[in-house]
């Protein structure tokens, strides 16, 4: 501890990212970790004049790391569990965003959205959209081991990931929310 490890692994994403390449990322811990971190890399980049755009990836069913203390990243978190309960991986397009194509009377395609009644004032949304833009992202320990996980040019990783990656046998489950 306090060697300088999570600075390093700013400053040499900061030196590494390539506007238009694939992003790189840094992972720790917690949530509140990679705020503090976050803020700490946006600093470091200003100060050097970066373009780099930096981001924190959180989960819809985590708490807003900006938030109050208490408020979810989505407000209709158990619509959300109930359709993955149901075996439905798509949540943004079943959930969130979901467009449907039909073909009306006369037998031209019609589309019609239908969209979650807080989507555009979802926090997990706004999240996505920021991420999906960035060029160094934060992520948690316990956002490695999902299935489906974005790919990164590089993947520094701050502290041992061991416990967020045993989900089930005695990992994250057994820690404390505000960790995860």
């Amino acid at each position: 501890l306090g060697f300088g490890k999570t600075e390093a692994g700013g400053q040499t994403a900061l030196d590494l990212f390539d506007p238009g390449v694939m992003p790189l990322a840094l992972a720790a811990p917690t949530h509140k970790l990679n705020k503090e971190v976050r803020d700490r890399v946006r600093a470091m980049g200003k100060a050097r004049n970066s373009a780099a755009r930096i981001a924190m990836q959180i989960g819809r069913d985590s708490i807003d790391p900006d938030g109050d203390g208490a408020a979810l990243m989505c407000s209709q978190i158990d619509i959300v569990r109930e359709v993955q309960a149901a075996g439905i991986s798509d949540i943004q397009g079943h959930v969130c965003r979901r467009v449907v194509i039909a073909t009306d009377a006369e037998g031209r395609k019609v589309k019609t959205e239908h969209l979650c009644p807080d989507f555009r004032s979802c926090r997990y949304q706004e999240n996505h959209a920021e991420v999906k833009d960035a060029d160094i992202v934060l992520v948690s320990h316990a956002a490695l081991g999902h299935r489906g996980a974005k790919k990164y040019a590089a993947l520094f990783i701050d502290e041992n990931p061991i416990h967020a990656m045993l989900r089930g046998h005695g990992g994250s489950e057994d820690r404390p929310r505000e960790w995860i």
